[in-house]
């Protein structure tokens, strides 16, 4: 069994955030952008799995918060608004009034009693059998207009494109656009590269939104495995260890197992060092690291799910000469026009002749 100054030494190791470069400016974009109060944007975070969007969020959350405490005037206010998307259990989309209701804990509102206090807590089936969704979604924007955060942060948003046709996205995303215009308050979407789902499904939408792109530490850049370098010496520094293992001379097959991605690499670090304390081990060796490592077969996913969707984002001479012709042509382009159907012919029945039905058989009518 672990002792108390291990299970705190782990502990602190697994709180640990590395301020790499690459965070840190888009810290500072989206920290901008939530301070610019121009409109109420949709800003959609993307980047590969395990790129550290999660630790990203925590991070804009944890700045707004400190803002929001060294303002004295904001007695009642809440800094910034956090929930989670639930993947849907079917392809229908996701279920709003348990998003509604999410957002109303987080916000603390009053219908939402908590507990230990003098009234009993409601429980959401009692709220939503009592308040329905459009209820719920008019409680949820007064409580923003009191609450006043400066941004609703919402995690793991691609669940909202696991649907089974692009007219339920967009009927999901018509909802969101509501929100963000009625709440007056920028929503900030976190999640992988499925999110460009929302940016491609129509014009309207794409216009709304702002991008940031998070993306991987790429070995064929040179500053870029600096960086990677260096932070892998960061996490080892803080290591509840003495003794500190030699991590950089395993780079490379870091470097194929994390795919450059700084939330895989502080996983794979935090179930090593979790092991060894668990074991009572005094080190982390480069053995029981290793063996810590993910999987090939998990490796490969990513890769190719990152390479794929890193292809989709860039923007090739093809569709510039593609849009250029477009805007002086006033036509589609060949690819986009429709095939059109052919129409079966409508077979006449002679006249006298019966309409196809069902005949009874096998018995004396």
């Amino acid at each position: 069994m672990m002792d108390i100054p291990a299970l705190e030494a782990k502990d602190k190791f697994f709180k640990y955030i590395a301020k790499h470069p690459k965070i840190k400016g888009l810290h500072e974009e989206i920290i901008s952008i939530v301070k610019e109060q121009v409109g109420s944007p949709i800003v959609l975070v993307y980047g590969p799995t395990g790129v550290g969007k999660t630790t990203l969020l925590k991070l804009v959350a944890e700045t707004l918060n400190q803002e929001m405490s060294a303002d004295t005037g904001s007695s009642g206010h809440i800094a910034v608004a956090r929930t989670e998307v639930i993947s849907p259990s079917q392809g229908n989309g996701i279920d709003w009034a348990d998003f509604y209701h999410r957002l109303l804990a987080d916000l603390k509102d009053p219908v939402l009693r908590p507990q230990g206090s003098l009234f009993p807590q409601t429980s959401f089936a009692t709220i939503t059998e009592r308040r329905g969704e459009t209820q719920l979604r008019r409680t949820l924007e007064n409580a923003i207009k009191f609450r006043r955060p400066k941004a609703i942060l919402i995690d793991e948003a691609q669940h909202w494109c696991s649907v089974r046709s692009s007219w339920v996205l967009r009927k999901q995303l018509d909802i969101l656009k509501s929100l963000a215009n009625c709440a007056e308050v920028p929503i900030i979407l976190f999640g992988t590269y499925d999110l460009l789902a929302m940016r491609n499904l129509n014009g309207q939408l794409g216009r709304r939104c702002r991008e940031v792109h998070f993306p991987r530490y790429n070995p064929n850049d040179q500053e870029d495995m600096k960086t990677f370098c260096s932070l892998i010496n960061t996490f080892v520094q803080a290591m509840p260890f003495e003794n500190k293992p030699d991590l950089l001379s395993e780079v490379e097959l870091i470097f194929l197992r994390t795919f450059g991605c700084t939330g895989t690499l502080k996983s794979w670090l935090d179930n090593a060092v979790s092991f060894a304390l668990n074991q009572g081990h005094k080190e982390l060796t480069k053995e029981l690291f290793i063996n810590r490592a993910p999987s090939l077969e998990t490796a490969h996913a990513i890769a190719r799910e990152t390479i794929y969707s890193e292809n989709a984002i860039k923007e090739t001479p093809e569709m510039n000469r593609e849009l250029r012709e477009m805007l002086l042509t006033s036509k589609l382009p060949a690819a986009d026009i429709p095939a059109p159907q052919r129409m079966l012919p409508i077979k006449k029945r002679r006249v006298g002749e019966c309409k196809p039905q069902r005949r009874a058989c096998g018995g004396m009518s």
